[in-house]
């Protein structure tokens, strides 16, 4: 089992693409590059799920 998936070594981060050719990943890539800039967002659904196939474990809609 990769260290990645131990607990206490998960990162929280969000998904930008998922199921993108290789050239389809590259140019997405270098898009964010380019465009990447600080912002302010609300986070409206936290998820956990497992990877390879994905499955999603539990989703939780966060209310204000």
């Amino acid at each position: 089992m990769s260290r990645y998936y131990q607990p206490m070594q998960w990162l929280p981060h969000i998904t930008l693409g998922k199921k993108l050719s290789k050239e389809q990943m590259q140019e997405a890539f270098s898009v964010m590059q380019e465009l990447f800039a600080p912002m302010e967002v609300t986070v409206a659904e936290i998820g956990l799920a497992k990877t390879n196939p994905h499955q999603d474990l539990i989703r939780v809609e966060l209310n204000d």
